[in-house]
This record gives C-alpha cells, sequence and structure tokens, in this order.
C-alpha cells in the first residue's frame, strides 16, 4: 500500500527521460520552455502511443493556460459610456447642462463587474427653454433656490464648463486612454468639441463606438429580408441587443444619468461587433466633398 503522497517511481522516471520535473509543473512558461523539445523527444524516443498522447493532451492544457494567463494578466480596455443634457439642438449658442459617465474595463470579452460613475453638473450662463427643463429636470435662475418648478435643479449654483474642463480632460484622456461609446455621437461630439474650444482645450481623439450601430448580424439580415425598419433610438437598440427590461426601467428613474446609464447597459447585454472609429471621422467633423446641386431657375 502506498503511503499518502509518495511518487509513482516508474512515472517520475519517465519524465526524467524526457527532461521534465514534476515540480516544474507550475511554470507559467511550460508551453515556451518544453513544447516543442518534449514532443520531438517523445517521438524520437519511440515511446508507446498511450505517452504520446498523453504529452499531447498536456501540451495543449499547458498551451490554453498560458494563453489564458497571458490574457488575463494583460491590461483591461477603458471604456466610458457617456451621456449629456444640452439646452437645446445648436451646438453653436446652447450649453451643456449635464454630462454623465459610466466608466467600465473590459478584458478580452469580458466586462470586469466594478465600474465607477462621474456625474458633472454645469451652469450654461443662459436661460433654459421650458420643453428642455421639464424634459431633463433642469433650470437656471439667479439667486434662485436649490429647486424649482417641477422639482428642477437650479443650476445658476453649480460651477461652469471652464471651471470644470480640467477634471473633464483628465476623465477621457487618462492613460490608457477610453473609448467613448454614445448615442447619436455626431450630437454629443459636437456639443463637446464646442465647449472645449471655448476654453481654448483641443477637440477629443478618443476612438469613439456608436451604440446605435451595434447591430448583430443575424438579426439585421432577419429584418433586412423583413422588410422592417431599423429603430436606432436608445429604447429600440436596449431592446435589440437584450437589455431587460425591467432594467431599462429602472435606468430610467434618474433622468440625469439614464442615457450613460443605458449605454453602459446596451455595452454589457450586445452580441453585435463593436467597431471603435477614430473621433476625426465622427458624422460632424467630416466635410462634404460631394457637390452641391442647385435648382435651375425658371426664366419668366
Amino acid at each position: 500500500m502506498k503511503k499518502k503522497g509518495s511518487r509513482n517511481p516508474g512515472a517520475a522516471a519517465t519524465w526524467a527521460n524526457h527532461g521534465l520535473e514534476r515540480t516544474s509543473c507550475n511554470s507559467t512558461c511550460l508551453h515556451e520552455l518544453y513544447g516543442k523539445p518534449l514532443i520531438k523527444s517523445i517521438y524520437e524516443s519511440g515511446t508507446s502511443r498511450s505517452m504520446q498522447g498523453h504529452a499531447l493532451k498536456f501540451m495543449n492544457i499547458m498551451k490554453g493556460y498560458t494563453m489564458s494567463l497571458k490574457l488575463n494578466l494583460s491590461r483591461p480596455a477603458r471604456y466610458l459610456a457617456l451621456g449629456i443634457h444640452t439646452t437645446g439642438l445648436d451646438p453653436q449658442t446652447d450649453r451643456i447642462c449635464s454630462l454623465t459617465a459610466q466608466e467600465m474595463s473590459r478584458r478580452g470579452r469580458n466586462w470586469m463587474a466594478e465600474s465607477r460613475e462621474h456625474i458633472f453638473l454645469f451652469n450654461p450662463q443662459r436661460d433654459v427653454p421650458r420643453g428642455a427643463s421639464i424634459a431633463n429636470r433642469f433650470g437656471w435662475q439667479p439667486g434662485g433656490p436649490d429647486t424649482l418648478e417641477y422639482g428642477c435643479k437650479n443650476l445658476a449654483l453649480q460651477l461652469s464648463f471652464e471651471q470644470q474642463a480640467d477634471l473633464i480632460k483628465a476623465l477621457v484622456q487618462n492613460d490608457p486612454r477610453p473609448v467613448l461609446a454614445v448615442h447619436a455621437p455626431g450630437f454629443v461630439l459636437s456639443f463637446l468639441d464646442a465647449e472645449l474650444e471655448r476654453v481654448g482645450l483641443p477637440p477629443l481623439s478618443n476612438d469613439i463606438v456608436d451604440v446605435g450601430a451595434l447591430v448583430h448580424p443575424t438579426a439585421a439580415n432577419r429584418r433586412r429580408r423583413s422588410g422592417l425598419t431599423e429603430d436606432n433610438s436608445l429604447k429600440g437598440v436596449a431592446q435589440r441587443e437584450g437589455v431587460p427590461p425591467d432594467e431599462y426601467r429602472d435606468i430610467l428613474q434618474n433622468r440625469t444619468t439614464a442615457t450613460s446609464r443605458a449605454v453602459a447597459s446596451i455595452l454589457r447585454n450586445t452580441r453585435g461587433e463593436m467597431a471603435p472609429f477614430p473621433a476625426e471621422k465622427a458624422p460632424h467633423r467630416l466635410k462634404s466633398t460631394a457637390p452641391t446641386l442647385s435648382r435651375p431657375r425658371l426664366s419668366a
């Protein structure tokens, strides 16, 4: 009867004949150090087929272990799910009221559980139209109380974008530089570029992921064959990418962070391919080179 922990002398001799020590099996570089020499020595020594099969199985396990270890030790990719609220639709005259960001990390195809939320409220230094005020729950009344009509938060008591520009710059340009995930990138980036230009900072140079373009190929082909139109609204994208309805309903409870949280939830649940593109190719930065066609005037 063998004692507990004793080694099989026959197996130990077999490993020793091929230049391996059993104590070295916990090394992270077994595949690099022993892979080719082990296979070559086993086949040249004329050992049994069972030993050859065990060696191949062992090498496949070590190869997979080494690759997974390299993947786990690699630096995760950073993502920022952005959402903004504005006083209107024109980036040249309107201002950003709030910016929310969900900071996420991704290693391989797996999203890491931890995430950080950043909320910035800005003094737009101008009146907020009534429609935007009711929809976003923001108002602007210098010298007024913290809470205004309809439960709107008084942005006149907040710092301006210029006073918080350094914090925004540190968030989007920290190393490693994050990929910005946004819905309607032309709208979001045009306002951010306009605000950065007002304070004398260069425009954003991060890679961009448009969550409205996250379409699973199979689902896209099915809709194309059936003649259905694509719903690229935030709610439509969330439904298409598998965000649970209860989760999306809870996200909408807080209007300030609703957009960024919805974008983050879409990233975690999507089955589509994410293809980041540089900010230079954002819709508002691309100048159209197509010739303008003017309608000919009719002679009297």
